[in-house]
């Protein structure tokens, strides 16, 4: 069920971020990066290349990116912890997952205006 939800999730951001080039930043505390394709994995012939790096070609669509990390001290005042092993203030939270930042901080700290 949890991967479920998960997929759920997921394929929402994905389909909301589709579209960001279209849309005005959520606040000025974002920035748009414009999508683009290149060439992902290693070339054959690169020293030290593992077998999963076979390269493919990639394509992401634009989306906004906030200008600053969050800090463990943001993620605490939202969420009540701090899941970060390296603590500190003024650091960057670590050790939560895309889905917990979409989920949980990003509401709270840059609502939806209501139409």
């Amino acid at each position: 069920m949890k991967k479920l939800f998960s997929a759920i999730f997921l394929s929402l951001g994905v389909l909301f971020m589709a579209g960001a080039a279209n849309y005005n930043s959520p606040s000025d505390d974002f920035v748009l990066i414009k999508g683009g394709s290149f060439t992902m994995g290693s070339p054959e012939s690169e020293d030290w290349r593992s077998n999963d790096e076979t390269q493919h070609h990639v394509t992401v669509a634009s989306f906004y990116m906030a200008k600053f990390e969050v800090t463990q001290k943001e993620w605490r005042e939202i969420t009540g912890k701090n899941p970060s092993n390296f603590t500190g203030d003024k650091l960057p939270v670590e050790s939560i997952t895309w889905l917990e930042a979409l989920l949980l901080f990003i509401p709270a700290r840059f609502p939806v205006p209501r139409m």
